[in-house]
């Protein structure tokens, strides 16, 4: 009885079923990279609002501190967008910014 599932399984789909997997790859994709530009967008966007109220900061704690929280929130809005690439990224920023977390 074993051989006759492997048989089943063994065999490619229909060319129907070839352009049904294709068509999903294909629109996943296209949804990532919709999610991608979405937040290529927010970054922008955050990056423009800095840089029209960070010259007018009294002092450089503010800027600093604001600089900071956003990293952490764009990690968390790059992590629920998908865009694996931006975690990398900036997980390697914070990883050099950040206090050394190896043992003496």
């Amino acid at each position: 009885m074993d051989g006759d599932f492997d048989q089943i399984s063994a065999t490619k789909g229909t060319a129907r079923d070839q352009q049904i997997d294709k068509l999903e790859i294909d629109l996943q994709r296209e949804k990532d990279g919709r999610q991608e530009d979405r937040f290529v967008a927010i970054l922008c966007v955050v990056i423009v609002i800095d840089l029209a109220v960070f010259p007018s900061a009294e002092n450089w704690g503010a800027p600093i501190a604001i600089l900071i929280l956003e990293l952490f929130l764009l990690i968390a809005l790059a992590k629920r967008m998908g865009v694996d690439v931006i975690v990398t990224w900036l997980d390697k920023i914070l990883n050099a910014v950040g206090p050394n977390n190896n043992p003496k």
